[in-house]
């Protein structure tokens, strides 16, 4: 429809009739003045409406919300200026009405009340205002049928009053908040900003910069400080039991880059061969990279770059771009691998085995094979690997680098065939007319395996040119996960997270939806939340009955869209908990601080495991729950981790975009006889740890000697 005013309600009626069948109702409520705030309401109604939805906003000054002495009389009305901003946002509809229109026949005698919710903070000082504005909240949104209506965060009293007017009084309406706009100085815009002096303004602002200081500081690297005396230690995961699996008396060498300054330090100290006393009986070789080469090649390449494509992480129609900063940046990249390639080739023996660990160092194998000939090459990728039309968003040339670095080595391990066949066609796609053919029979270990053959010139190594490819699963650490899973301070962790978690109104245990992540963008958690939320609006029996423990542990925070993402999760947690919390029941339970102790607390309290990355190569969380609930817990796993290829039979699968889904299935994993469950779990449990991390690596070195 066309851009309409509508000043009574008969000619809103009328509009409102208009709407093409089934189109969604999306309602802003103002009282005008409007600015880019509101715009960015409007732009976010139509977001979630669609084309064909119709988005309303009305403009109306509310007498009942305005205490004796406060503005109402100058209060800006500013209609023409109004119409324009939302029509040029995006608004199909205004409506202004005057108040005999909203109270016909004075102020109203039955009015809502916000009760105890109302009475502090701004309510504290402004009597009866929240009542005013909860009494024209409801009435506006009968009038304007509203199917979906948009509040900004900048008034959170109000938006947690207006959900619990909803919640309470069974509005069939979905309220959303949508993140604060500000001004260039910080203020958030208000309608009444511009009634700030200048001493006012800087008064104003002093609360919201105090809170973006803390933000920030908690944000930043931690202040330099004298080098502490280095020491080993272990650490946890199912990888570093792989890795573990060679001694310190197997006469191997492991080769690392330094991470910081105290690790360069170090190797100015010992011309970066540590002592083994400092390591663990380990010899190791570390690597002073400038700082500023692998902050180029490991974050700016191999973590936003290389990750990102083959998690299908970029938004094409503004990402990536490939220019001169991102050649700079390759250049790093290569000059990163081939310190890397140059020290395996100082360190190795003749005839060594030489495993290679993933994507950031996906060029060292053609480049070690051109240094050393004679070495037993192997690389493995932890990642997915991307399908051929994704993977050539990369520039030609740089899609080719990458593929013949790799085909550099005897033996290319990936964590399912899914990946290892993607790499494949990779191959097939770029170099497929320059030489490379495949041997690829559909049993995999028939006729001498799967294998990839391109010409190496004069250094063809030991397998003559050919690469073979592999598949390594991963399994859970069993036996470690158990022993550590006991120790004292696991049970302290238990016991906070079951005060945390609660008991039901009657007493009984809580059911525990539980993930663990690191806040990588392809781990799905906003998505989870999501989920979990719709869930307790299709489900509303399941309300103070069930908790969300989500950990979400901060990854890669020098990376902005990594802190953005981080900040999204708390926000959608915040939310979910202001929308449909109780004083007695927190529906999400969100730590984002590291603790394995408190991971493994929550992995025996589980009676649900939620994995729903969008990609993962592996995902060892939907391997260790299993292993340690206490609870036999159902698993819900998205057919996108890798996890799915050994676990997909006895898990609850779902498609990762699929929030509706993903909410049903959950309700159906609350809800599976125990019966059931209890054999899932067995069967889930006995699958995880089939393929112990220990034989992870020594079957990839035991094929690359063979």
């Amino acid at each position: 429809m066309s851009f309409e005013l509508a000043a009574t309600r008969a000619d809103l009626d009328r509009l409102l009739d208009r709407r093409a069948p089934g189109a969604r109702i999306g309602v802003l409520l103002t009282m005008g003045a409007l600015h880019e705030g509101h715009a960015t309401l409007v732009r976010a109604a139509r977001t979630r409406v669609g084309p064909q939805g119709l988005v309303v906003v009305t403009v109306f000054v509310n007498p009942l919300q305005f205490g004796a002495g406060e503005d109402l009389d100058r209060y800006p009305r500013t209609l023409d200026a109004d119409l324009k901003v939302a029509r040029e946002a995006g608004a199909d509809l205004v409506f202004a009405p005057a108040a005999d229109e909203v109270y016909p026949g004075g102020a109203p005698q039955i009015t809502l009340s916000a009760g105890p919710m109302g009475e502090h903070f701004e309510g504290a000082s402004r009597p009866g205002h929240f009542d005013g504005m909860l009494t024209v909240v409801a009435k506006l949104l009968h009038l304007t049928r509203a199917d979906v209506t948009f509040f900004g965060l900048k008034d959170a009293q109000q938006l947690a009053l207006v959900r619990r007017m909803a919640r309470d009084l069974n509005f069939p309406v979905e309220i959303v908040g949508v993140p604060t706009v500000r001004e260039d100085d910080g203020l958030a815009l208000s309608s009444r900003n511009r009634y700030l002096s200048v001493a006012e303004r800087r008064t104003a602002l002093a609360l919201s910069h105090a809170l973006f200081a803390a933000r920030d500081r908690l944000a930043a690297p931690p202040p330099r400080r004298a080098p502490a005396p280095r020491a080993a230690r272990r650490g946890g995961g199912g990888l570093v039991s792989g890795l573990s699996a060679i001694g310190s008396d197997d006469d191997a060498v492991w080769v690392c880059a330094a991470l910081g300054d105290g690790d360069r330090e170090a190797v100015r100290r010992t011309e970066g061969r540590l002592d083994p006393a400092d390591t663990g009986g380990q010899r190791v070789r570390m690597l002073g990279i400038a700082p500023e080469v692998y902050a180029a090649a490991y974050n700016d390449i191999a973590n936003s770059t290389l990750w990102f494509v083959h998690h299908m992480l970029y938004q094409t129609p503004l990402e990536p771009s490939f220019g001169p900063e991102f050649r700079e940046r390759w250049a790093a990249y290569e000059s990163y691998n081939r310190a890397f390639a140059e020290a395996l080739a100082q360190e190795a023996a003749e005839g060594a085995a030489v495993l290679v660990q993933d994507y950031h160092l996906a060029l060292v194998p053609g480049m070690l094979r051109a240094l050393r000939p004679d070495l037993r090459i192997g690389h493995f990728s932890h990642t997915p690997w991307a399908p051929a039309e994704y993977f050539r968003l990369l520039p030609d040339d740089i899609a080719e680098r990458l593929l013949l670095g790799m085909l550099g080595a005897d033996r290319l391990g990936f964590l399912t065939w899914r990946w290892a066949e993607a790499f494949k066609e990779c191959a097939r796609s770029v170099l497929g007319d320059r030489g490379l053919t495949a041997h690829w029979p559909q049993d995999a270990a028939a006729d001498g395996g799967r294998r990839l053959t391109y010409p190496r010139g004069d250094a063809p190594g030991p397998s003559g040119g050919r690469t073979y490819l592999a598949v390594h699963g991963l399994g859970a650490d069993g036996d470690f996960l158990r022993e550590r899973a006991h120790r004292p301070d696991v049970a302290e962790r238990m016991a906070a997270l079951r005060e945390q978690i609660g008991t039901t109104p009657d007493g009984a245990d809580r059911r525990t939806i539980v993930r663990v992540d690191r806040t990588e963008l392809s781990k799905n958690i906003v998505r989870g939340l999501l989920s979990y939320r719709q869930l307790l609006l299709d489900h509303p029996e399941w309300r103070e009955r069930v908790v969300h423990v989500a950990f979400a542990y901060p990854s890669r925070q020098d990376l902005a869209v990594y802190r953005a993402y981080t900040e999204e999760v708390q926000r959608v947690a915040d939310t979910v908990n202001a929308e449909l919390g109780t004083p007695g029941w927190t529906p999400v339970v969100l730590h984002v601080k590291d603790d394995f102790a408190r991971s493994l607390a929550a992995y025996r309290l589980a009676d649900v495991a939620l994995v729903n990355p969008i990609r993962d190569g592996m995902n060892l969380v939907a391997k260790e729950i299993p292993v340690l609930s206490e609870r036999a817990c159902a698993l819900v796993l998205s057919r996108e981790a890798g996890a799915y290829a050994e676990l997909g039979e006895d898990a609850l699968v779902v498609n990762p975009y699929d929030i509706d889904a993903t909410a049903a299935a959950l309700h159906e994993a609350l809800t599976l006889p125990p019966a059931d469950r209890a054999d899932r779990a067995k069967r889930l449990a006995a699958a995880a740890t089939a393929l112990p991390p220990q034989r992870w690596f020594l079957d990839q070195l035991e094929a690359l000697r063979a």
